[in-house]
């Protein structure tokens, strides 16, 4: 599986029922054409430079390969939940983020004029940045209906009990998924950072990734993934969850053969992490055996955001 270039990937996952006609196939297929080409737009808003803004969006469409063979019990306990037949949508993605970067260096030097202050404190290359986010996952409400639906939880029978779902257990966990995997509105990041001297402080919600690669992690892993809105298929970029941390960072220069030494550290107060909310049941991109049921309770223990649960 690839990108098309157009948004439009293949995955191989099961499917379930999805009843169009060709006009409304075409409709979306054109629509999904038009709006999936990845953009990115950065524009100065002052004649310096000094505020800058940027934007980048896309669509993608994400349609399966394969069924999900649901014949018996026995077989539901080794698949993903809900059956989804081939050739059914699995993800119909909107992504949308804002950046906003602001250097405030010229505005307090030269024309507030505290330059003189400035240089006392030995304070520099100050500035903000500010990141919007939106997501939106379009499967739940225009897509086929196993996921549009609540018929795939109905109909689902318990293994263990060889029963019917209680139909409260299947509004709690349909209660869940449209809360956690529909969509998300954020403001992102939110910093400030600066210098003084050698040492380079940034302060506020943010991102810190250390070696950082395209489909995995070895050190980057100060921040948490987020797999709820498409798994491992959202490249790292989009699934890093923003942590309250303050990060240093004191250039140490040349050492002997060797440029650019620097040391860095950080320390995180947040509560963030990548298992809560997690992947609700009834999404595709959940685990096999990850299916309803009134027999498991699941909990979880987040860290609190105080020194004492702080990552360092």
């Amino acid at each position: 599986m690839g990108d098309a270039g157009l948004g439009i990937y293949l995955v191989c996952r099961g499917g379930g029922i999805f009843c169009m006609g060709r006009w409304q196939w075409q409709l979306i297929l054109l629509a999904s054409l038009l709006a999936s080409v990845s953009s990115v737009h950065a524009l100065s808003l002052d004649k310096d430079g000094d505020i800058r803004f940027g934007l980048r969006t896309y669509s993608a469409v994400r349609v399966g390969t394969e069924n999900t063979e649901t014949s018996d019990t026995a077989r539901i306990l080794a698949e993903t939940f809900p059956h989804s037949s081939a050739g059914h949508i699995r993800q119909l993605r909107y992504f949308l983020e804002a950046s906003l970067d602001h250097d405030l260096d010229p505005l307090l030097r030269e024309r507030l004029g505290v330059q003189g202050l400035l240089d006392r404190l030995r304070i520099s290359r100050l500035s903000y940045n500010l990141v919007f986010r939106f997501e939106y996952e379009g499967i739940y409400d225009f897509g086929p209906s196993e996921y549009r639906t609540h018929e795939a939880f109905n109909s689902f029978i318990e293994p263990i009990l060889n029963r019917p779902v209680d139909p409260q257990v299947v509004g709690k966990k349909r209660r869940r998924l449209r809360k956690d995997a529909v969509w998300r509105a954020r403001l992102f990041q939110a910093y400030l950072q600066f210098e003084v001297g050698d040492l380079f402080l940034r302060f506020g919600r943010q991102i810190l990734a250390w070696g950082e690669t395209d489909a995995f992690r070895l050190l980057d892993n100060i921040n948490p993934l987020d797999p709820s809105f498409g798994g491992f298929l959202i490249p790292l970029d989009e699934r890093r969850v923003p942590l309250d941390m303050l990060r240093l960072n004191y250039n140490i220069g040349h050492v002997g053969p060797l440029a650019g030494m620097f040391v860095e550290g950080f320390v995180a107060l947040d509560d963030e992490v990548s298992f809560d909310p997690g992947i609700p049941i009834g999404s595709p991109w959940n685990f096999p055996n990850a299916v309803p049921t009134g027999l498991i309770t699941v909990a979880t223990r987040t860290p609190n955001a105080n020194f004492e649960d702080a990552r360092f």
